[in-house]
This record gives C-alpha cells, sequence and structure tokens, in this order.
C-alpha cells in the first residue's frame, strides 16, 4: 500500500502527553514492549535516502539499484522514520514513533520499528484452509533467514525480547510485546497469531495489538496490478508512493538488460530466463511479479469485487494467506485469533472515497494502461484491442485503499472482544486517508488510548490538550493559513507557543498537501516520472533514476566484479 505523502497532518514532539509533560524514561504505563510493524513500502534502504538528504545523487541511484536488485534486506538497512528533504516528503510513520516518545517509550528498549522487506511472501502456505499456518514455525522466524515477512517479525520479536532481559529493572519471564500494525504489516501479524509459531512456548505473546488500515479481506486495487496494469493509485500514483517505480525499474534490468535479481541468501534468483514464458520466448511481467514481489497476492481482495464475484478459484489472482488465515466453516471472517490477544482494536478510515470494486470494460485501443515495460513491443501492446478491469472508487467508504469491509469484516461487527475506532476525518477536516490512520492526531490518540494514554484532542480547536490541564488552559487560536503553489497547496506551520507547564499547541509541520485525490491517477509519460508533480521534484527523482540507469548495464550487472550481497 501507498507509504508516502508530502507531509500534511503529522504530529511533532510535546504534541502528546500525560498529565500534562513528557513521560521521563522508562516511566511509560507498562514495562511491555511495543513493536510498530510499517506497511508496503515503508520500509526503505537507510543508505538510500540519507544519500539523497546529503545531495550525492549518483551515490543514491549506485545504493537504489543495490536494493532493487536485492531481496530479503537486512533489517539494518531498512528504515520506516524518515523525511527526503529535496522531494518535500516524510513518512507517515514518523508521527506515530515521536508520540510513542513523548509518552515514554524508547527506541531499543522497549520501542522497535519492525521494519521488513515488503517484497518477501508475507508467509509460506500450506495448501490447506483451515485457519491454521502449519508451515510458520519458530525455526522459520528466528533462523536468521529473511525469506518471508513473518521472519523479520521473528527478527523484532526476539531484539524486544532480548532488550527487555538487559534491562536490570525488569524481572520474572517476559510479559510480551504490544504491536502496532500498519497496511500490509498487519499481515505479518495476522499470519503469526495463526500459525504454529504463536503456539510455541518460546515465541513472545502479543499483549495488544492495534490494526491500523488492515487489508483483513484484501484491497480491490491490486487485482489490476498483478494484471500488469499499474495505472490505478496503489500502482501508478507515484508521488503518494505507488508502487510501479520499484517494480518497473528491476524488470527492466532482468528483461532488457539480462540483469539478476539475487535471494536473501545471496544466490542469484530471477533471470531473464526465469521469466521468460515458454509459449512466447519472451519476458513474462506476471512470471517476474510472482517471483519478485510475491507479497501482492497476499494483499489481493478475497471478497466479491471484480462483476460481483471473488477470485479465489483463479490460482493466478487468489490470496492464499488470506483465504487460509480467515477460514471458517461458516464461511465467516475468523475472530477466533481474538482470544489469544488481551486486547485487539482495529483503526479504520470511513469517510474516504475508495477503491472498493472491478468492472469489467468491453475491448478498446484506448484505455487507463501503464504495464511494466521493457522494450517497444511492449509500449505497442499498450493499444492491443482487448477488454479491460476498470477500478471502482465508492464514496465513504473507507480511507481511499482500503474499504471498510476489508479494514472490518462483518464477522468483526458486534464481537465485544474487537474494539472499533472509526476515524472519519481529520484535524483538517479532511476524510481520514490511508496514512492518517497512523499520522493524524486524531488517530494517534486513539492508537495510544488502546495502550493505557489519556490525551484530550478537542476538535473544534485542532489542538492537542493534555488531560491535567483539559479543564483550565486556555484554548488558542489555530488558523491554518494555507495558498496554492503551482501543483501544490502549501500549509503554513503553526506556533509552537507554551501555553501552560509542560504542554505546547500542536505544530503542523511546513509540509505539502498533494493537489491530486488519492482516487485520482496521476499522468505519466512513459518511461518517464508522472507529470503531475512538481518540477523541482520531476528533475531530481531524473538525476536520481539516471544514475540508476548508469548502472543498468548488461556488463556492470554480469561482470564478475560485482558479487551478490547477503
Amino acid at each position: 500500500m501507498p507509504w508516502f505523502v508530502p507531509a500534511k497532518s503529522s504530529v511533532t514532539r510535546k504534541a502528546f502527553g500525560l498529565h500534562g509533560e513528557r513521560l521521563e524514561a522508562r516511566l511509560a504505563l507498562s514495562n511491555v514492549p511495543v513493536l510498530f510493524v510499517p506497511g508496503q513500502p515503508a520500509s526503505l534502504p537507510r543508505d538510500v535516502i540519507d544519500d539523497l538528504n546529503a545531495g550525492t545523487y549518483t551515490q543514491a541511484g549506485i545504493h537504489l539499484n543495490d536494493f532493487l536488485t536485492h531481496l530479503g534486506t537486512s533489517p539494518d538497512n531498512l528504515t520506516t522514520e524518515f523525511t527526503i528533504k529535496p522531494l518535500g516528503v516524510t513518512s507517515p510513520s514518523n508521527a506515530l514513533l515521536e508520540a510513542l516518545r513523548d509518552v515514554g517509550y524508547q527506541d531499543g528498549l522497549d520501542l522497535f520499528a519492525a521494519v521488513h522487506d515488503w517484497r518477501m511472501p508475507v508467509a509460506p502456505a500450506d495448501g490447506v484452509d483451515d485457519g491454521f499456518l502449519a508451515n510458520v514455525t519458530a525455526d522459520l522466524m528466528t533462523n536468521g533467514h529473511f525469506d518471508y515477512g513473518v521472519s523479520y517479525l521473528g527478527y523484532w520479536l526476539e531484539k524486544a525480547e532480548a532488550a527487555w532481559h538487559a534491562d536490570l529493572t525488569n524481572s520474572g519471564p517476559f510479559p510480551g510485546v504490544s504491536i502496532i500494525s500498519h497496511s500490509e504489516g498487519n499481515l505479518l501479524v495476522r499470519a503469526y497469531v495463526s500459525s504454529a509459531a504463536y503456539l510455541d512456548p518460546s515465541m513472545p505473546k502479543i499483549q495488544t495489538w492495534v490494526a491500523a488500515a488492515p487489508p483483513f479481506q484484501g484491497a480491490s486495487g491490486i487485482y489490476n496490478l498483478l494484471a500488469n496494469n499499474f495505472a490505478n493509485p496503489l500502482g501508478g500514483d507515484v508521488a503518494n508512493g505507488g508502487l510501479y517505480p520499484f517494480i518497473e525499474l528491476p524488470y527492466v534490468q532482468v528483461a532488457s538488460f539480462g540483469g539478476t535479481i539475487y535471494g536473501s541468501d545471496g544466490a542469484p534468483l530471477i533471470t531473464r530466463a526465469s521469466i521468460t514464458n515458454p509459449l512466447t520466448g519472451k519476458p513474462d511481467p506476471y512470471r517476474f511479479m510472482e517471483q519478485y514481489i510475491p507479497s501482492l497476492w497476499a494483499e489481493n481482495a478475497t471478497y466479491a469485487f471484480l462483476d460481483g464475484h471473488t477470485v479465489n478459484s483463479n490460482p493466478r489472482y487468489r490470496n492464499a494467506l488470506l483465504l487460509d488465515v480467515n477460514w471458517t466453516a461458516s464461511g465467516a471472517v475468523a475472530t477466533g485469533f481474538v482470544s489469544q490477544l488481551d486486547t485487539f482494536a482495529v483503526v479504520y478510515g470511513t469517510k474516504n472515497t475508495t477503491l472498493t470494486y472491478a468492472t469489467t470494460q468491453p475491448a478498446a485501443f484506448i484505455k487507463p494502461v501503464l504495464p511494466l515495460i521493457a522494450n517497444a513491443q511492449d509500449v505497442v501492446g499498450m493499444f492491443a484491442f482487448k477488454p479491460w478491469v476498470k477500478d471502482v472508487s465508492v464514496a465513504s467508504n473507507g480511507d481511499g485503499f482500503v474499504p471498510v469491509v476489508s479494514a472490518v469484516p462483518p464477522s468483526f461487527v458486534g464481537n465485544p472482544g474487537i474494539h472499533l475506532l472509526p476515524q472519519a476525518f481529520n484535524i483538517h477536516g479532511q476524510p481520514v486517508d490511508h496514512d492518517d490512520t497512523i499520522s493524524d492526531p486524531k488517530s494517534i490518540q486513539a492508537i495510544l488510548g488502546q495502550l493505557g494514554f489519556t490525551t484530550w484532542l478537542p476538535t473544534a480547536a485542532k489542538d492537542v490538550v493534555p488531560t491535567a490541564h483539559a479543564a483550565t488552559a486556555p484554548k488558542p487560536k489555530v488558523a491554518a493559513a494555507s495558498f496554492n503553489s503551482g501543483f501544490l497547496s502549501t500549509r503554513k506551520p503553526l506556533t509552537n507557543r507554551p501555553v501552560g507547564k509542560g504542554r505546547f499547541d500542536l505544530v503542523v509541520p511546513f509540509g505539502f498537501v498533494s493537489a491530486t485525490p488519492p482516487s485520482a491517477m496521476l499522468a505519466f509519460h512513459v518511461p518517464a516520472l508522472p507529470g503531475a508533480v512538481p518540477p523541482t521534484t520531476v528533475a531530481l527523482m531524473a538525476r536520481l533514476f539516471a544514475a540508476l540507469a548508469s548502472q543498468s548495464s548488461a556488463a556492470s550487472l554480469t561482470s564478475s566484479t560485482v558479487k551478490p550481497r547477503r
């Protein structure tokens, strides 16, 4: 799921507090560590971001090439908390992680950003739809091989437990963890709680799980991506984190230049031969995606979204993971996993226009199509006279990408063990979007509440007021001035003025709000960048991709001097 937008609704330090001031270290309400599991593609290579912020674009291209040609990236080289200053974008993870620090959690001690390589399959299938993942074992999650998303989760669970035992203020058995997960990150947790590993006494248990924007029944917009059409926002809206460049660039390297993609063990995994369709003798985009980003299949919708039907019986599009963990004899989405948790809550958007269905359209030459392209024949193929599938968005039906029916299946409604925390509008009065579910102060307030923290957010003033000062603190005037600038609407920062001891007004930092709604497709000039983004952004990204292209010759990818990394 898209992961970044130009900053529009975020929380800075001191935005949240308990009893009026930031908690001192180790004074959090509980000694249970918190893991934050971001979504797709919210874990990015740290070295690429550092290079971009330093202005070393050629080096950024080299490091990006390294990331794109190696699957199973080490978690130590990934980050979900960042601002890319030259591009004017910030991760939605920033606000949530900072709020957790503000209430007393400390990085590496009881707070862990559980980053993962979102291209990897979420979990191994066992071939039986029974609500249980027999192949997800404690050994698979902790053996140090990052072949699956759950392997990364196991790594971070071990880190959290080791840090807890190393803290001399703790004693007794490890109490387990609390988890906050977003978007695709929820699928890693969902797989874990329905697995053999979770029943293993050596593995940590989850006390509280807060699922933000969870695609528990998948997302309809994924279908077109699997059909090699990235024209919808999930694929083509690059300015908002669309996946197209993350897949197109390595596809070109393999299909056009004969390059190699290496697996998590450093061995060659994807080659031109492995993606060639034996019937056509040509590289097949479907075969490439199946090998390069199998996690997409775990996100495809399982409800009746295509022409009123499911795709669950079609092996090309079937979501084996969700059909397994969601299985019940009655056909309803499983809720039994809730009994294994102390607290389970869902934070989800309700008022945004959201990709929900898809309809097959008659054959046409001109249609919204953005396929993976490796040569001129692929461009010509864009205009083939054939049927196509149109994504259909529904007003007030989710967060833009995950519809309500997926975040909150009918079997969740009325279940006393499931806390439903719907989010309608953000602090700017706009419908909550996918990223707002972890970055908007109102959503963060709801998340912190599930961890036991009480904050007060008077929405009329769009201000965060800690509980201790709720009765006496004056409500400051907060005029959110904004103006248009080119393709962007720029919001001026509000002042960070102390109003009382330990309390500051909410600060909306300087950032950008895309003028294109999440449901609208950005214009593409293949193979260039999207046209509907700021010219400065286009220029910077062009330099980055030019540097990457210089690394993409057949010689550079196949030379004996190029060694695969682990």
